[in-house]
């Protein structure tokens, strides 16, 4: 299965509510034609598997063909790509490009043209979707555990399935289950880092044309890594070794890691070095405070 070629979505500034009394807070994703996709950079599949995972999105179509909204682009499979056609949502999740996938029966309308909010919680290889915050009925199951892989796309075709046509907007990719009441109440809300857990929070940025994954400070880097492959040149990290744990793994050309300890004193669980390896640790950073040790720092 083959991925049609590249061409950047763009930005729609669209403020009209719906009946669900949704409105886009800024510029959204506008995809007019099925060969259009956008590219989310960042280290985003590293804890996401069919064990705990989440992924939602605000969609506007009116198309009723199978259509990806969220692609995992790992050829020739996919890890995973979700997809709406006839109202129904599904799921496929499996790196050999020839495995079955799983499809809600549920068919309330998410493709008349109308802001749907849509998500899929993945739970111990439970499958549960929603529609505007509520779960549907389905019971499915992941025969076997799937890792999340390749670069993530929006709005990619598929296979069979095409590229998305219509709007997108607060897509996000959790490395945990969200449960029923957080899909609910906080699929209106803005969220960013620190949210443990959320590991894609998509936003389109109209000047730039480009699409920004808002978790992280490793957006920059990972933009320069390309360069530093394509030209063979080493990269090392000399600052912040939490972050550069998760930046260097995915570094085709990572060299030196050098590990200056800033925060250990106040940290509940310093970092570790192990045989002369730093083993990356989350959710996010792995950095949870020691109220007590921040304490003595404090100045009256």
């Amino acid at each position: 299965m083959s991925t049609p070629a590249s061409r950047h979505p763009s930005a729609s500034a669209l403020s009209e509510a719906n009946p669900l009394g949704f409105a886009p807070a800024g510029a959204v994703l506008s995809f007019r034609t099925t060969s259009g996709w956008g590219n989310v950079a960042g280290n985003w599949a590293a804890s996401v598997s069919t064990q705990a995972a989440t992924f939602e999105a605000w969609i506007r179509t009116a198309v009723k063909d199978s259509q990806t909204i969220i692609l995992g682009s790992d050829s020739p499979g996919a890890a995973p790509r979700i997809s709406v056609g006839g109202d129904q949502i599904s799921v496929y999740w499996n790196t050999g490009g020839d495995a079955p996938g799983w499809t809600s029966a549920d068919t309330t309308p998410v493709t008349d043209g109308r802001w749907h909010h849509i998500a899929v919680v993945f739970d111990q290889g439970a499958i549960t979707f929603y529609k505007d915050g509520v779960a549907t009925t389905d019971q499915l199951t992941v025969s076997s555990p799937q890792q999340a892989a390749g670069d993530l796309q929006l709005g990619a075709g598929f296979g069979a399935t095409t590229g998305f046509t219509g709007q997108m907007y607060g897509v996000r990719v959790w490395s945990v289950a969200r449960t029923a009441q957080q899909i609910a109440q906080y699929r209106w809300a803005p969220l960013g880092p620190p949210t443990p857990g959320l590991t894609v929070a998509a936003s389109f940025d109209p000047d730039k044309q480009e699409i920004v994954n808002q978790v992280g400070g490793g957006t920059g880097w990972l933009r320069v890594v390309g360069q530093a492959d394509a030209a063979s040149i080493p990269m090392s990290s000399h600052l912040f070794a939490e972050a550069s744990s998760h930046v260097l793994p995915v570094t085709p050309t990572a060299h030196w890691l050098e590990v200056l300890d800033l925060a250990g004193a106040i940290l509940v669980d310093p970092i570790r070095i192990v045989d002369g390896t730093l083993t990356a640790r989350g959710p996010g950073l792995g950095l949870v405070w020691d109220e007590m040790a921040v304490a003595k720092y404090l100045v009256q």
